[in-house]
Protein backbone atom coordinates (compact mmCIF):
# COMPACT_ATOMS: atom_id res chain seq x y z
CA UNK A 1 0.00 0.00 0.00
CA UNK A 2 3.04 2.16 0.74
CA UNK A 3 3.83 2.17 -2.75
CA UNK A 4 1.08 2.81 -4.02
CA UNK A 5 0.29 5.88 -1.71
CA UNK A 6 3.52 6.73 -2.36
CA UNK A 7 4.06 6.62 -5.86
CA UNK A 8 0.47 8.69 -5.92
CA UNK A 9 2.34 11.52 -3.49
CA UNK A 10 5.65 11.89 -4.58
CA UNK A 11 5.41 14.21 -7.71
CA UNK A 12 3.30 16.45 -4.83
CA UNK A 13 5.90 15.97 -2.30
CA UNK A 14 8.65 16.81 -4.94
CA UNK A 15 7.24 20.09 -5.92
CA UNK A 16 6.54 21.13 -2.31
CA UNK A 17 9.44 19.83 -0.73
CA UNK A 18 11.64 21.36 -3.78
CA UNK A 19 13.52 24.19 -1.97
CA UNK A 20 13.93 22.18 1.08
CA UNK A 21 17.52 21.88 2.60
CA UNK A 22 19.16 20.56 5.72
CA UNK A 23 19.16 24.20 6.41
CA UNK A 24 15.80 24.85 5.86
CA UNK A 25 14.89 23.97 9.22
CA UNK A 26 13.39 20.35 10.41
CA UNK A 27 11.99 17.80 8.24
CA UNK A 28 9.04 17.16 10.54
CA UNK A 29 7.64 20.24 10.42
CA UNK A 30 7.07 20.31 6.59
CA UNK A 31 3.55 20.60 5.38
CA UNK A 32 4.43 17.36 3.05
CA UNK A 33 5.70 15.83 5.83
CA UNK A 34 2.99 17.04 8.39
CA UNK A 35 0.52 15.66 6.12
CA UNK A 36 1.69 12.69 5.78
CA UNK A 37 2.12 11.76 9.23
CA UNK A 38 -0.79 12.86 9.77
CA UNK A 39 -2.54 10.69 7.34
CA UNK A 40 -0.03 7.75 8.29
CA UNK A 41 -2.17 8.50 12.36
CA UNK A 42 -5.92 8.62 11.23
CA UNK A 43 -7.71 5.38 13.41
CA UNK A 44 -8.90 3.77 10.34
CA UNK A 45 -5.75 0.81 9.12
CA UNK A 46 -3.12 3.51 9.45
CA UNK A 47 -0.51 3.44 6.58
CA UNK A 48 2.27 3.29 8.74
CA UNK A 49 4.93 2.83 6.15
CA UNK A 50 3.80 5.70 4.31
CA UNK A 51 6.08 8.51 5.85
CA UNK A 52 9.42 6.12 5.79
CA UNK A 53 8.43 5.26 2.61
CA UNK A 54 8.56 8.79 1.16
CA UNK A 55 11.40 10.59 3.59
CA UNK A 56 13.39 7.18 1.86
CA UNK A 57 12.38 8.15 -1.41
CA UNK A 58 12.57 12.11 -2.22
CA UNK A 59 14.02 13.89 1.22
CA UNK A 60 17.12 11.17 1.51
CA UNK A 61 17.64 12.03 -1.96
CA UNK A 62 18.21 15.61 -1.24
CA UNK A 63 19.80 15.37 1.93
CA UNK A 64 22.73 13.10 0.05
CA UNK A 65 22.72 15.62 -2.92
CA UNK A 66 23.20 18.39 -0.27
CA UNK A 67 26.08 17.03 1.37
CA UNK A 68 27.55 15.90 -1.58
CA UNK A 69 27.23 19.23 -3.39
CA UNK A 70 26.44 22.26 -1.38
CA UNK A 71 27.45 21.23 2.27
CA UNK A 72 30.26 22.95 3.51
CA UNK A 73 32.20 21.46 6.42
CA UNK A 74 33.68 24.50 7.62
CA UNK A 75 30.22 26.24 8.23
CA UNK A 76 28.71 26.03 11.54
CA UNK A 77 25.22 26.60 10.24
CA UNK A 78 25.11 24.22 7.17
CA UNK A 79 27.21 21.54 9.76
CA UNK A 80 24.71 22.04 13.04
CA UNK A 81 21.27 21.72 10.73
CA UNK A 82 22.88 18.28 9.19
CA UNK A 83 23.69 17.18 12.87
CA UNK A 84 20.55 18.59 13.83
CA UNK A 85 18.26 16.18 11.15
CA UNK A 86 20.26 13.64 11.43
CA UNK A 87 20.18 13.49 15.38
CA UNK A 88 16.70 14.16 15.31
CA UNK A 89 13.94 11.71 16.85
CA UNK A 90 12.10 11.69 13.77
CA UNK A 91 15.23 10.54 12.08
CA UNK A 92 15.84 8.18 14.13
CA UNK A 93 12.56 6.65 13.91
CA UNK A 94 12.60 5.64 10.70
CA UNK A 95 13.17 1.92 10.30
CA UNK A 96 15.22 2.27 7.21
CA UNK A 97 17.65 5.02 9.31
CA UNK A 98 19.98 2.58 10.26
CA UNK A 99 23.96 1.97 9.32
CA UNK A 100 23.29 -1.19 7.50
CA UNK A 101 20.61 0.74 5.15
CA UNK A 102 22.65 1.27 2.14
CA UNK A 103 21.84 4.60 1.22
CA UNK A 104 22.89 5.79 4.42
CA UNK A 105 26.03 3.95 4.33
CA UNK A 106 26.28 6.20 1.10
CA UNK A 107 25.26 9.42 2.96
CA UNK A 108 27.40 8.91 5.51
CA UNK A 109 30.51 7.96 3.68
CA UNK A 110 29.76 11.24 1.70
CA UNK A 111 30.09 13.23 5.21
CA UNK A 112 33.21 11.37 5.87
CA UNK A 113 34.47 12.38 2.63
CA UNK A 114 33.68 16.13 2.82
CA UNK A 115 34.83 15.89 6.30
CA UNK A 116 38.28 14.58 5.28
CA UNK A 117 38.89 17.19 2.03
CA UNK A 118 37.51 19.99 4.33
CA UNK A 119 40.45 19.03 6.92
CA UNK A 120 43.24 18.87 4.30
CA UNK A 121 42.04 22.12 2.63
CA UNK A 122 42.03 23.79 6.26
CA UNK A 123 45.69 21.84 6.82
CA UNK A 124 47.04 23.00 3.44
CA UNK A 125 46.03 26.65 3.79
CA UNK A 126 47.21 26.34 7.68
CA UNK A 127 50.73 25.03 6.23
CA UNK A 128 50.83 27.56 3.34
CA UNK A 129 50.45 30.59 5.93
CA UNK A 130 53.10 28.98 8.13
CA UNK A 131 55.81 28.29 5.25
CA UNK A 132 54.86 32.24 4.25
CA UNK A 133 55.40 33.11 7.98
CA UNK A 134 58.69 31.32 8.30
CA UNK A 135 60.11 32.97 5.55
CA UNK A 136 59.13 36.40 5.53
CA UNK A 137 60.52 35.95 9.41
CA UNK A 138 63.86 34.86 8.26
CA UNK A 139 64.79 37.53 5.58
CA UNK A 140 62.85 40.22 6.21
CA UNK A 141 61.78 40.53 3.00
CA UNK A 142 58.82 38.89 1.00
Amino acid sequence: MEECAGSVIMPILKIELNKWTPTGGPLENTKPIENAIRYSCQSSNPELMLVPYIVGKYPLETVSWWVDNVWDPMSARQTKALVGLLNSKFWRSLPWATSTNVNIKNLLSSIHQRLRNGAKILSFQNEKKYHKFTYEGESGKP
